[in-house]
Formats: structure tokens, sequence, C-alpha cells
């Protein structure tokens, strides 16, 4: 039997589970109830803004949070820069950086690599067509949060109007099929 679940999200593939305005917004009791253990965290955007040095003081207390809660924050980053390792190792974190999402397999890779699997993990990051789309398809449950940033490289910036397209998209669907 396999552990990766067959959710709404998957069958939608770019609809998250949840969406939150902030990262510091996520409700982490629900999730430790649900047997989670380990958020697998987009870097750029979500946790820390694009050009900024270090995360914010709301992010540090939320993070302080999952610790205290007996969760793992894991840095997942499609970035390879010396900056993703510093604040990672800063924040006393394990990192991933350069992990290709949304690929499936970077995805369970980094799973294994933790000991965990979908039912005990989350995804968190701020982009539906890398994150979510590949959190999803994996079987994860996932978190959308806004962008930290609206200053982003330009292949980002192309895609954030097609983002919002998709999204009202499946507000609406969910609209129409609840009412």
């Amino acid at each position: 039997m396999s552990t990766y679940r067959q959710s709404a999200a998957q069958r939608d593939g770019l609809r998250p589970d949840q969406h939150v305005r902030h990262i510091s917004a996520i409700a982490l009791e629900p999730l430790r109830q649900r047997g989670i253990r380990m958020l697998l965290i987009d870097f750029d955007n979500t946790l820390i803004a694009s050009r900024e040095q270090r995360p914010s003081a709301a992010v540090l207390a939320w993070l302080e949070q999952v610790r205290q809660m007996g969760m793992e924050a894991v840095v997942f980053s499609n970035n390879r820069s010396a900056r993703v390792h510093r604040v990672a190792s800063e924040l006393r974190l394990r990192c991933f950086p350069g992990v290709g999402k949304p690929s499936v397999a970077a995805y369970r890779k980094v799973l294994a690599a933790c000991g965990q699997t979908p039912a005990t993990a989350v995804a968190v990051g701020d982009q539906v067509f890398r994150d979510i789309w590949g959190a999803n398809r994996s079987g994860l449950h996932s978190i959308l949060v806004e962008p930290l940033d609206r200053r982003e490289f330009l292949p980002i910036r192309l895609l954030r109007p097609i983002e919002r397209l998709v999204l009202a998209s499946l507000r609406d669907r969910r609209l129409r099929e609840v009412g």
C-alpha cells in the first residue's frame, strides 16, 4: 500500500490544502494532532524576503513554536546560493537547496533523507506552480503563503498573474460545487 494519499488537492493539482497570508499564521497544533512531524519550507519569499539577510521576528518566533511542539522545520528550496546555507545554518535548520521543485522525486528524496512520509510532513511555499503543485503530486498537505516581497526574479514575476487566475478559478469552481 502506498503512503502517498489521493487528496482533493491532488485531483485539482494546483489547489493548496490551506492558504494563509504569512507563514506565522499557520496553526501548528492541528498539524501536530494529525501526526505532522516535519514542515518542508520554501526559502525565498516564504521563510525570508528575497533580499533580506535574516527572517522577520514573526518568522523566528513561529520557528521556535515549531521546535517547542516537537516538529522539525526543513529548508526545501530550488535556490542554491550561499545565502540559503548561511541562513539555514544560523537558524539551525536542515537545508536541502537546489532540489528541483516541482519534481516528485525531489520531495521523495528529502522525505526519505529525513525519515518521513507524506503523511507526516507538510509543504509550505509561496508559488503555486512549484511548491503547491509539487507537494500535491507528492501526496503532501500543501500550504500556500503570500509572498513576502513583491520584488522577484523575472520568471517568477511573469508567473504571478497566471497563478492569480488559477487560484481565482479554483475558488470559483469550489463555490459552484458547494452552492
